[in-house]
């Protein structure tokens, strides 16, 4: 598992087509705002495990939720179940968000 926590790693992901999104907040967040392509899966869900486990373990995953706290937890879960290429955002959806905006600003 890969602890994301800067900037410019967070925008190589966003760009790298291979990488699978996925948001762990409640569906309720994820219908306010999510990154394109994400797929939602409640980490807070009683079958996250169950889930989860039938996606491919030996593809890549970037996982982020508000905070950085689900996201941890359903990055440790993964890594439980044999996944082998988890990306956990340190950074919460708002402040992707506003490393997309940037990034944008910046080119």
């Amino acid at each position: 598992m890969i602890s994301i926590d800067n900037r410019e790693d967070i925008i190589k992901l966003l760009e790298d087509d291979s990488i699978i999104l996925i948001d762990v907040r409640t569906k309720k967040e994820y219908e306010f705002g999510h990154l394109d392509n994400a797929i939602n899966i409640d980490v807070l869900c009683d079958n996250f495990a169950e889930y989860i486990s039938k996606f491919d373990k030996d593809k890549n995953y970037f996982i982020y939720c508000a905070s950085g706290v689900r996201s941890k937890n359903a990055s440790n879960i993964m890594k439980a179940l044999n996944f082998k290429y988890i990306n956990n955002s340190k950074f919460g959806y708002d402040e992707i968000m506003k490393i997309i905006q940037l990034r944008g600003k910046q080119n």
